[in-house]
């Protein structure tokens, strides 16, 4: 009896471990900010990678799969994406509050941001900036190269 409860509670903390990265974007926020030529995306990510550089990775995969940033050149669009944790504040159904109590917005959760990739500089020149939080220290933040490869 006593190895079953054991059992049954390894079971239960490894179940637990197994949670996956999953993005979730806050599209109708992003709309709410966005025009013809500026777009901005908030996405939250839970269980993100402690190790900054696997969380890069995962959100170079994810923005491959989502955006053709080949298109976004084309149509000079500026595109801003900002990444949040999943925390209490930062739900995968988070919601703004505009209430006359309540007034929460998305840029009242700074400290639950993890990374930024953004179309940046002046319609001349321009370049893509990616950068991501280190895990350890909430001022420092790591750049990563965008490549685009687009046919002519």
């Amino acid at each position: 009896m006593n190895n079953n409860l054991i059992y049954m509670l390894l079971v239960l903390i490894c179940l637990g471990c197994n949670n996956k990265t999953e993005f979730f974007p806050l599209t109708e926020i992003g709309k709410e900010y966005s025009s013809n030529k500026d777009i901005n995306e908030y996405i939250i990510i839970s269980n993100p990678p402690k190790n900054t550089d696997s969380l890069a990775s995962l959100i170079s995969q994810y923005n491959d799969t989502t955006i053709n940033l080949c298109q976004i050149e084309k149509d000079s669009i500026w595109l801003m994406r900002i990444f949040y944790k999943e925390s209490s504040g930062m739900s995968r159904d988070y919601e703004e509050d505009h209430s006359y109590f309540g007034d929460y917005v998305i840029a009242d959760h700074l400290d639950d941001i993890i990374a930024v990739f953004q179309k940046t500089g002046s319609s001349e020149k321009h370049y893509w900036e990616f950068k991501v939080k280190a895990h350890n220290d909430s001022d420092e933040w790591k750049s990563y190269p965008v490549e685009i490869n687009c046919p002519e």
